[in-house]
Formats: structure tokens, C-alpha cells, sequence
């Protein structure tokens, strides 16, 4: 006991020990799995991010690294968390960036971006980019004015090229990583800007969403530097931001008609306007660099030289001026940019929109006329604008302008395609603004929205102004005015009759009103939701088809399917709970191949007949055929065997009938195909369909030139994996027709009984009994075969029997019996002549007297053949009571003479052979070979019933009894001597007499060959013994 105290204080001395070790390693391991991380990423889902709105600063920092701050990332791109910044609309821009500051490397830091439309909060799906801040150095030409002094003291002047210059500039670049580096970088978020824009980007830095970002939104006030409607009677033009004015000099023309409003009219040499805000003038400075789009509508019929629509004055002034033929808008630089319309439909005496822009830093021009791009430069040297003064129309003395000027403005950044087009707005215009209208976004219900609730919920989002009230219109009639003056969603739930309905919101105040698009809405009986089938089948093939449908609180009732306008009732309806429900109808395909089958399901709804809306199924044929040459899958092959001992592979031709389906059979496709030319095999395929499951029934004949033709019925359930068929054909010198009438036990024909006959568990032959009850089979008569009769309400009958007769009655019922159709009941007859035997050369009288006392006959009659087959005389009578019957024939050189007399009762014949033998009277002293030809006469001849297994016998005991005889006689008793007795008497009776039987498909004197094999074996054991 003390033994296994200590045993056990061991145990857990070891055990804790272990215990330890084992807590040391795991604790190792964690530790080395947080120090041997090389980048922060690996902790992504324990990093903390801490927003300050105060500095609009991220900070980042990671637990397990115990509050190690990693870096940070400060807003750059707003000011405060509230400021909406406004962008123009039409292409990519910038929109928000921060200030990175990392202290290493942060792999995979910049995560996905999310946008929100501040209306509505709803996610929306943009592309967009980073891109980093970065020092680009560019090339610059550097000219210096040079000044000649001429002869007469003027001075003429021209800028030279002096050398090249590099300057640094900042750009935005793409940046193809998503990695956070070391150190600092501004990094921004790129994105295209549509009109109306409204959005939140939301960030994905270090794992963690950043939520707290300002928005955006898109404007044509944005970059805006001046703005002149020049829609002023008299005196001063008013900059609508209140930049720069400008006072007239000469008598230019007020309140001429505009593209907007009034505009100002120019027609004599002293008609000009000059800007009178010198401390504003740097309005229309622009940097190298910077970008400029500045927008006009002139209307002019004249075409003189060279004269100014306006000007700035300064270093590397901007101007726009009609010249022979042409606009010109040009950048007056050392690199001298100028980009010229030509179309002379700008003096056609109607207004025409210009924009002249650059791009680009300053390297890229584009003019554009009446919305359209019409010239443009690329790759230009920069110019920097400093401007001293500006002025409409033209200053120097010797020249004017005639035309009309309106809606002139300046931006100090690049207009899109997208502005141009809204500014011209098709020939319109549009002019400068401060006050909007509440914009009014509809959210739901969507367009051509289908219900069967009764309740709806109107949504709409009112945005850009805030509105003095907002109503829903219905049907274009007011429902409902809200006057809260929000900015955001209003909501309306409103009860809506049944039958399809219009609906819109109108939001005003005092600048205006707006409508959202009218949108239309069905309040139905029901909504189909959804609708569940195969969009391609084929003919015959079981397809389900469901419906999901939601009611207006009613159950659907009597539903059924139309399929290709034909009505399938019966479908089955099952509530889904909340008004849901599914109908469903499983149907077989019609034999409708086309590509657009339409259905859809009808059914009541508190009794009013509704329809769901059409659908189309492609259907496509099913064929089965006989395979041609390369064609697969065989579904079944047919193989030919002759019913004869060998049974060997014959050679056959076929008549078939098929009916063929994929589905439950209620629709079925059928085949006809008949081949007269005997073939070894024939095979079936189903070429089109799939590789499905087919049911087939077929019905065939089926024979060969040495076969009575035989009937097959059955039914098969074939796949692509090959099903074989073996048929038996008999010789027709090997059987006889036989012929079974099925009867109930009071006597009553049944027809319609399938029956079918097998050998050895193959089936041989199949058929349905007619009207009579009557089936017919061509038979072995030597041959045990097993039958069956079955039909449904009836007891099946399986029976095995030798069908030696040609007829056979089948009792089904309660009591199942077989009896015989006696054929022979109240027949008599008698055959001449009366003795077996007949002389060579002869003539001699065959006769039949039959008599039927019973039985009414169809025909009778008799054959005269010999026993190799080969028919003398036929002769028939169909006195239905009998009579008499005779026929002379020579007996020729014949052998013997067979005389088969028949009788034919409802269709059942019977059969009687008669043989006479015929000899030569020549040569007939006794011998033992001639002993033995009569024998061999009688056997070929089947007198007494003897055959070769008879004649076998005799031969074997006749062999017995002499050895028996000899070995007693002689005193012969040594295996050698008994069996070279033995060996004499076999090759006696087999190569000497030739009448012992030979096996089938053995050698000439088989048993010889055998006997003799046995006596040198038994010779040999002898000798060594």
C-alpha cells in the first residue's frame, strides 16, 4: 500500500513538472509569436483607432504592443467635419485626402472605401483610386524682350529665346499600393464627381472604419471667380459675387436682347466697358500652373480684322476676338497660344456659346463652341497672368466691334464636358444663382412597382434647399402636404384602392418648386414574387412548374397551369404563411418543339379569375432512332440467336413499333422502323434529350430466310448505359405453330392477356391474345418451354410444358387450370394404302377419308413429301364436314413416303404423319449389311419411334452382350483383351457400317477415335505395370 503512495506522490511530481514545462513552452511561444511580427498589419483586429473633431487627426495605436503609438492621419481636405466641400461635376477629382505620419511601414493599411449618399444613407457604388502628393519637375522657355531703336526713333521689340528653365510643381500621382509607408505623404482619394452629388467617403485605414468624414457635393458655383449677366439698363455692370465692375465708355448699348435677359449691344469705335475695381483685378490673375475656363455668349453678323470681344491686359494677357473668317481665343504668351473656330455660322446673327480653358498646369487648351470641343492644344509652355486691367470690346482707336455680348463668367479651375453642356443647356443657357430650389429625390415606392397590400409608404428625400413644404400627389391630385421645412426623407402611408396609380412629390419654397419623375404603382389582387422552372426541356419529360405569389389576405383557389394554351387543372396551392403561396403542376411536355412555349397559372381569388404573366420555356425534341453509323449512346441493341442445340449468332430482319417517353407517359412520341435486309444486330438511340432516363415499349416481328417470323412485345426503362436484347428464331423445319386460347371458367374468351414464352429462363417470343383470346407461337415440339399469362383482375398462369399439339386452352380465374382444346373430339378418318411398305418405281394411291361429327372444319387435307423435306403434292378441301381426299404418285427411287394429314378447327390445326417405306425388290437374298441398311431405313425414317439416341442404345447393347459373349467363350478376361474386343465392335458399327451417331460438331468417327484413345491408355498401364 505504502508502494502506491509513493508511486503516486512520483506520478505528480512528474506530471507537474511536465505540466510546467509544457505551460513555459506556450507562454514562449506566444511571446515569440507577437516580437518576430516585422510589419503592424498582423494585428489588425486589436488596433484602436482614437478621431479627434477638434484636428480632424486619427491616431493609431495596437494592444499588444501596450499603447505603442504606431502613426497617425490627419483631414487635410476639410476644415472641419461639417464643411461640405463642392466640386465641379464631369470627371475625376480629389476629394478628400489626409496627412500620413507613420513610423513604419503599415502593409495593407489603406482598406476598401465606402461611399454614402448623405440623402438618403444608402450605399452607392463608385470607382475611384489613391493617389499621393508629389514634386513633378517641369521645362520651361525663358525669352527676354530685346528693343531696336529705328532710324525715325521708335522702338521695335520682340521677345527672344534665351534658354531653358526647370521648375518644380506639385501634382496628385497615382499611387498603386495600399501599403502605408514610414514617414510622411499626403495621400488622397480619387473619384468621378457626377451632377448632383452628395456623398460621404468612408475610409478603411488600419483595419477600422473611419465614419467621421466631411462630405461633398457637386456644384457650378464652385471655383466661380466673376459672373456678368449683363442684364443691366444703364451705367455700371455688376459682377453677381462681387468681384469686379466694370463702367462704359462711348455708348454701348443697354438692354439688347440676350440669350438671358438683357445684354450688352456694341456697334460704333468708341463702345467699350473697363473694369473699375483695381483692387479686384487680381480676379483674373492666373498662376503658370493653374487652370482657367472662361465662358460667353456673343451674337455678331460682322467679319472684320482682328477686332477684341475682350481682353486682359498685363503679362501674358488672355483675349477672345473676331478675325477675318474666324473666333479666336488665344493665351498671349512667349509660346503664342491661339486655337481659331472657322465655322461661319458664328456670324450667322445669333448667339453662340464659347468656353476657352487650359488644363493640365497650364500646358493644355480647349475651345469649345456651342457645348462641342471644336480645337484644342496640347504640351504648350505655361504662361503666368498678371493682370493690370480688362475691358469688352476693343481699346485701340482704329478699331470696333459689332455684335452682342451676354452671360459672360470666369472659373478658376477646368470645366467638364458635362458643365460646358449643362451651361449651353441646348442653345438656352443658364445664368448665375444663389437661391435653389429644394431638389426632391423619390426613394420609394420604385417605378412600375406591383403590391397586393393596400398600405403603402411613399418615400422621397428633399435635398440642396430646404423647402416650405412638400406634398404628395397622387393620381396628379394633392394627398398630403407636410410644411416642417426639413432637409431629409418624408414619409406618407397612405391606404390605396385596387387598379394602377401615378405618384410624385412636390417640394417649393420661396425660389421655386420641383417635381421628382412621375412613377407608376399596381395595388393587385396579388404580386407574383417569383416564378421556379426549367428554362429549357424536352418533349415527353416531366416538368414542375411553381409559382410564389403574396395576396391580399385571401387564399388562391382552383389554380391551374396553361401550357402552350392548353389548360392542365388540378394544380396544387400551399400557403407559405403572410399571404404567401406557391402553385405548382407537374405535366408532361406535348410534342411542341420551339424555342418560345408561353404559360403562365390561372386561379380565383375571392371569385375573380386572375392570371400570372406569361413566361416562355424552350422545348426541345426528343428522338429516338435507329443508330446510325457513329451515333451514341445506344440505349438498347437487339442480338439474333437460332434456337437449335449450338445456338449460334444468326443474322435477322425487323418490324418495330415504338412508343417511347421521358416523363410519367401521359404524353408519349413514337418510332416506326422495319429492316429488310438481315442484320446481326440492330441498336437504338436516343440522340436527342440528354442523357436521360427513357421508357420504351415496343412491339416487333422479326425473322430470316430459315426462320418462321416471331413476335416481340415488351416494355423497357433504358439509360445510356446499353440494355441488350437476345431473340431466338427456330428453323422452320424444326417446329410446329401452337396456338392458346385464354378463357375464364365459365368459358368466356379473354383478350388483352399479356403472354409471353421462355426457354431456360430467355424469353423467346411475347404477344397480347386478341379478340378471340387467341395467341399464337412457333415452337420446338421437342423443346420444354415455360408460359406466362397475366392480366390485371385475373390470377397469372405460369405453366412448362412440351408442346407437342397445336393447340392448348388457358383457364384464368379463381380456379387456374389447363386443359386440352380437343380438336380431335368427333373426328374420324382412315389413310390408304393400309400396308408400311412400298415398292420402288410403282404408282401407287394415296386417299384420306375424314369425317367431323363435332367440330365444323375450316380445311383439311394432306402433304406427300419424303422425310428429307421435299413436298410431292398438296392436297386440301374446305367441306366443313369432311369427305374424301386421294392423290396418285410414282414412289420413284425414294426411301420412304410421308403422308401429314391436317385438320384446321377455329384457327387450331392438327396434325397426323403417316410412313411408308419403299424398297428395292433387286438384291434382297439376307445378309448382315443388309441386316443393317433396312435398320439404318428404319431409323431414318423414324419407324417405331426410333432415333439416334434409340439406335445408340441398341448399338450399345449389342456391344455388351458380344464382349460378354466372346470374353465367357474364349476365356478372355485381361483389361487389353476386353477392350481391343471392344475397340473392334465400336469401329465395326462406326466406319465399317456408318450407323452409330456421331455428337454435333465433333469429328468423323468420333466414337472410334475415343475407344481407341482408351485401349492405348489401358495397353500402356499394362506394359509399365
Amino acid at each position: 500500500m505504502t508502494k502506491n503512495i509513493v508511486d503516486k506522490n512520483e506520478i505528480s511530481i512528474l506530471s507537474s513538472r511536465h505540466t510546467h514545462k509544457k505551460v513555459f513552452l506556450v507562454f514562449t511561444l506566444m511571446l515569440f509569436s507577437v516580437f518576430l511580427v516585422t510589419t503592424v498589419s498582423a494585428f489588425e483586429f486589436d488596433n484602436k483607432l482614437t478621431y479627434s473633431e477638434n484636428d480632424l487627426k486619427i491616431n493609431l495605436t495596437n494592444w499588444f504592443g501596450l499603447g505603442v503609438d504606431y502613426g497617425s492621419a490627419e483631414l487635410k481636405s476639410h476644415n472641419s467635419v461639417n464643411e461640405i466641400l463642392q466640386f465641379g461635376y464631369g470627371k475625376e477629382e480629389v476629394v478628400i485626402y489626409y496627412d500620413f505620419n507613420f513610423k513604419e511601414l503599415y502593409e495593407d493599411g489603406l482598406g476598401e472605401v465606402y461611399f454614402i449618399d448623405e440623402r438618403t444613407g444608402k450605399s452607392v457604388e463608385k470607382n475611384y483610386s489613391f493617389v499621393y502628393w508629389a514634386n513633378e519637375t517641369y521645362e520651361i522657355n525663358v525669352y527676354e524682350e530685346q528693343c531696336l531703336t529705328l532710324g525715325n526713333g521708335t522702338e521695335n521689340c520682340e521677345n527672344v529665346f534665351v534658354k531653358k528653365e526647370n521648375r518644380t510643381k506639385g501634382v496628385w500621382k497615382p499611387y498603386n499600393s495600399k501599403n502605408i509607408p514610414k514617414d510622411n505623404i499626403r495621400i488622397g482619394l480619387k473619384t468621378y464627381v457626377d451632377k448632383d452629388d452628395y456623398l460621404d467617403a468612408v475610409w478603411t485605414i488600419a483595419g477600422k472604419k473611419v465614419t467621421k468624414h466631411a462630405v461633398w457635393t457637386a456644384s457650378l458655383n464652385v471655383g466661380l471667380s466673376i459672373y456678368l449677366k449683363l442684364n443691366e439698363s444703364s451705367g455700371i455692370l455688376i459682377d453677381s459675387l462681387g468681384q469686379v465692375n466694370f463702367s462704359d465708355e462711348g455708348t454701348p448699348i443697354y438692354g439688347a436682347v440676350g440669350i438671358i435677359g438683357g445684354a450688352i449691344s456694341f456697334d460704333s469705335n468708341d463702345d467699350d466697358f473697363i473694369n473699375t475695381s483695381a483692387s479686384n483685378i487680381s480676379t483674373f490673375n492666373h498662376g503658370s500652373t493653374s487652370d482657367f475656363s472662361y465662358s460667353f455668349w456673343f451674337n455678331t453678323t460682322s467679319n472684320p480684322t482682328d477686332i477684341r470681344i475682350f481682353e486682359t491686359q498685363g503679362t501674358d494677357l488672355i483675349n477672345c476676338a473676331v478675325a477675318t473668317g474666324l473666333i479666336r481665343c488665344q493665351h498671349q504668351t512667349a509660346d503664342n497660344v491661339f486655337l481659331d473656330i472657322t465655322e461661319q455660322t458664328y456670324r450667322d446673327g445669333n448667339a453662340h456659346h464659347y468656353v476657352f480653358k487650359r488644363n493640365n498646369s497650364g500646358q493644355d487648351f480647349w475651345f469649345y463652341m456651342d457645348g462641342a470641343l471644336n480645337k484644342s492644344a496640347t504640351g504648350r509652355t505655361p504662361g503666368t497672368v498678371t493682370t493690370t486691367d480688362f475691358f469688352f470690346g476693343d481699346k485701340r482707336a482704329d478699331r470696333f466691334i459689332d455684335g452682342i455680348i451676354d452671360e459672360f463668367s470666369v472659373w478658376a479651375r477646368d470645366l467638364s464636358q458635362q458643365e460646358i453642356t449643362q451651361i449651353f443647356n441646348g442653345g438656352l443657357g443658364i445664368t448665375h444663382t444663389t437661391f435653389f430650389i429644394p431638389i426632391i429625390t423619390l426613394n420609394s415606392p420604385i417605378n412600375n412597382f406591383n403590391t397586393s397590400n393596400a398600405s403603402i409608404n411613399f418615400n422621397g428625400t428633399i435635398s440642396v434647399s430646404s423647402p416650405d413644404n412638400v406634398t404628395l400627389f397622387i393620381d396628379d391630385v394633392g394627398n398630403e402636404t407636410n410644411s416642417t421645412g426639413i432637409l431629409g426623407d418624408y414619409i406618407f402611408t397612405k391606404i390605396i384602392s385596387q387598379g394602377s396609380h401615378t405618384w410624385n412629390y412636390e417640394s417649393c419654397n420661396i425660389n421655386g418648386c420641383d417635381n421628382g419623375t412621375e412613377r407608376t404603382f399596381t395595388i393587385t389582387l396579388f404580386v407574383e414574387n417569383e416564378v421556379f422552372f426549367n428554362a429549357s426541356t424536352f418533349e415527353t419529360a416531366s416538368e414542375t412548374f411553381t409559382t410564389n405569389i403574396t395576396t391580399n389576405g385571401t387564399a388562391p383557389t382552383s389554380a391551374s397551369l396553361i401550357y402552350n394554351g392548353t389548360e392542365f387543372t388540378g394544380a396544387t396551392i400551399t400557403s407559405l404563411g403572410e399571404n404567401d403561396y406557391n402553385i405548382s403542376r407537374t405535366i408532361d411536355i406535348p410534342l411542341i418543339n420551339g424555342d418560345n412555349t408561353p404559360f403562365h397559372f390561372n386561379f380565383s381569388i375571392a371569385s375573380t379569375e386572375v392570371s400570372t404573366n406569361n413566361r416562355d420555356q424552350s422545348v426541345n425534341l426528343t428522338t429516338f432512332e435507329f443508330c446510325e453509323t457513329g451515333q451514341q449512346p445506344t440505349y438498347i441493341n437487339f442480338t439474333f440467336t437460332n434456337e437449335t442445340i449450338a445456338e449460334e449468332a444468326i443474322n435477322a430482319e425487323i418490324d418495330t413499333t415504338w412508343n417511347f417517353w421521358l416523363g410519367s407517359g401521359s404524353i408519349i412520341d413514337s418510332l416506326s422502323f422495319t429492316n429488310t435486309t438481315e442484320n446481326l444486330n440492330y441498336g437504338f438511340c436516343l440522340t436527342s434529350g440528354g442523357n436521360r432516363t427513357l421508357n420504351a415499349n415496343v412491339t416487333m416481328t422479326y425473322n430470316n430466310n430459315l426462320s418462321q417470323q416471331r413476335n416481340f412485345a415488351d416494355l423497357f426503362v433504358l439509360t445510356n448505359t446499353t440494355t441488350t436484347q437476345n431473340l431466338f428464331l427456330l428453323p422452320t423445319a424444326d417446329g410446329i405453330f401452337v396456338t392458346f386460347q385464354v378463357i375464364n371458367p365459365a368459358s368466356q374468351i379473354i383478350q388483352g392477356v399479356s403472354s409471353n414464352v421462355t426457354k431456360g429462363g430467355t424469353l423467346i417470343s411475347s404477344g397480347i391474345t386478341d379478340d378471340a383470346g387467341l395467341i399464337t407461337y412457333f415452337l420446338d415440339p421437342d423443346t420444354s418451354y415455360v408460359f406466362s399469362f397475366s392480366k390485371e383482375g385475373f390470377t397469372t398462369v405460369i405453366i412448362t410444358l412440351v408442346p407437342t399439339q397445336n393447340s392448348f386452352t388457358i383457364v384464368m380465374g379463381t380456379t387456374v387450370t389447363i386443359s386440352q382444346f380437343d380438336t380431335t373430339r368427333g373426328i374420324s378418318y382412315q389413310i390408304k394404302p393400309i400396308d408400311l411398305t412400298l415398292i420402288n418405281g410403282t404408282l401407287v394411291n394415296f386417299n384420306l377419308t375424314l369425317n367431323s361429327t363435332f367440330h365444323l372444319l375450316e380445311q383439311f387435307g394432306f402433304v406427300l413429301k419424303n422425310s428429307t423435306g421435299t413436298v410431292f403434292n398438296v392436297t386440301t378441301s374446305t367441306t366443313d364436314t369432311g369427305g374424301f381426299l386421294s392423290q396418285t404418285l410414282d414412289t420413284g427411287n425414294n426411301t420412304d413416303i410421308v403422308m401429314e394429314i391436317f385438320w384446321t378447327i377455329t384457327g387450331n390445326q392438327t396434325n397426323v404423319t403417316r410412313i411408308w417405306l419403299v424398297f428395292n425388290l433387286e438384291n434382297e437374298g439376307f445378309s448382315v449389311l443388309t441386316f443393317f441398311n433396312d435398320l439404318t431405313t428404319f431409323t431414318n425414317s423414324d419407324l417405331f419411334g426410333l432415333n439416334d439416341f434409340g439406335l445408340g442404345i441398341i448399338i450399345f447393347l449389342i456391344i455388351l452382350v458380344s464382349t460378354g459373349v466372346v470374353s465367357f467363350k474364349y476365356g478372355i478376361t485381361s483389361p487389353p483383351g476386353i477392350s481391343i474386343i471392344v475397340f473392334s465392335l465400336v469401329a465395326f458399327f462406326d466406319v465399317a457400317l456408318g450407323i452409330m451417331p456421331n455428337p454435333i460438331n465433333a469429328v468423323p468417327n468420333f466414337p472410334t477415335i475415343f475407344v481407341g484413345i482408351i485401349f492405348l491408355g489401358v495397353l500402356y498401364s499394362e506394359v509399365i505395370r
